[in-house]
């Protein structure tokens, strides 16, 4: 449950109040104990109206109380912004040497029974994913773009996936009406590791990036080959309907360790958790720091040095897609919480 008694959102709403006119301040101070905000849908369920106007109208009053007192409520609070940094990825800069694969429990018992972390194909099941799409477009290319696509496709080292993120929440909705599973794998990288990156609309279309995200031209792939852990793989629009980024692991080689529900997995969730409420509670706090509608933010994923973000752009930095249903608004961040607070704890796979 998102308690708006917890202290640090009582001290925000305490800060509007104190800006606030006398005819609001009453009411905003008794706000932090006038509803209990359950997490996921059913708090914008139609069945429960009542809960669903009290969290309007308290989170109104406030961001009513501070646009009338000058306080600029589209400023991200700064310890909100700090721990979103944290999870922020610049598309320029992809290396992380800990990733992060949603898997569903029954793949997760499965893991732990097997141990083989690397399974997926590009011709597996009935779904081809955008990645194998992609590979099987340009392996008839006869430059090293169509001879790195085609290792990717059939080389036994190479050609089995594992779709990752560089944390958990990002992704923890799924895609589409579809869920990527409630299990999650922590993968650690050996440090020499490498990422290959995939952007079809660079004319390089693949390069390598080291640990210091070093730009490394493709002709060094055949000789590094066994570092390369996996593809960072990019699309914008117009070529997708919603830009996507992503991680593919593809080489055992260059792993150094992956777990399943341990105390670390769980620590790094609750950590993300954390960060999650606080995005729920600046929301409820002020409305006006949602995303606007139909606002494009994914040119957030290219960091310039100096830029002034607002906080839904700082949250689109963390994003692994800018789909709507990822967008920084209230509805869609209970459903991240819930799908955070609904993790599977029953497998447990030590490194």
């Amino acid at each position: 449950m998102h308690s708006l008694t917890r202290p640090w959102v009582a001290s925000v709403l305490w800060l509007l109040a104190a800006c606030a006119p006398s005819s609001v301040q009453q009411t905003l101070r008794a706000a932090p104990l006038a509803y209990e905000q359950p997490r996921g849908p059913s708090l914008i369920d139609a069945s429960q109206p009542a809960a669903r106007d009290a969290a309007v109208a308290v989170a109104d009053a406030s961001a009513d109380a501070a646009m009338n007192s000058g306080v600029d409520v589209t400023v991200a609070p700064p310890t909100l912004a700090d721990a979103l940094a944290r999870y922020e990825l610049d598309s320029e800069r992809p290396w992380r040497q800990v990733v992060y694969s949603w898997t569903p429990r029954a793949r997760a018992q499965i893991l732990a029974a097997d141990r083989v972390l690397l399974v997926a194909k590009a011709s597996s099941g009935n779904y081809q994913s955008p990645f194998s799409r992609l590979l099987l477009r340009l392996r008839s290319r006869s430059d090293l773009v169509g001879t790195t696509a085609r290792t990717l496709l059939s080389d036994p080292a190479m050609s089995r996936y594992r779709y990752a993120w560089a944390s958990s929440f990002p992704t923890a909705r799924g895609f589409q009406g579809r869920s990527y599973g409630t299990a999650l794998v922590r993968v650690s990288l050996r440090p020499d590791a490498l990422w290959l990156v995939l952007d079809p609309t660079d004319a390089r279309v693949f390069w390598l990036v080291d640990s210091e995200n070093r730009q490394i031209p493709i002709e060094r792939f055949a000789a590094v080959q066994q570092r390369v852990a996996g593809v960072f793989h990019r699309r914008g629009r117009p070529e997708v309907i919603h830009a996507f980024r992503e991680y593919i692991l593809c080489n055992n080689a260059a792993v150094a360790s992956w777990e399943v529900g341990t105390a670390t997995v769980m620590a790094d969730m609750d950590a993300e958790a954390v960060v999650v409420d606080r995005a729920i509670a600046a929301l409820a706090a002020a409305p006006s720091l949602r995303a606007p509608s139909g606002a494009v933010t994914e040119h957030a994923w290219r960091f310039e040095s100096g830029e002034s973000l607002r906080l839904y752009q700082r949250w689109m930095r963390t994003m692994a897609t800018a789909a709507p249903h990822y967008a920084f608004r209230h509805e869609n961040l209970l459903w991240v919480a819930d799908a955070l607070s609904k993790r599977d704890r029953s497998v447990v796979i030590a490194p």
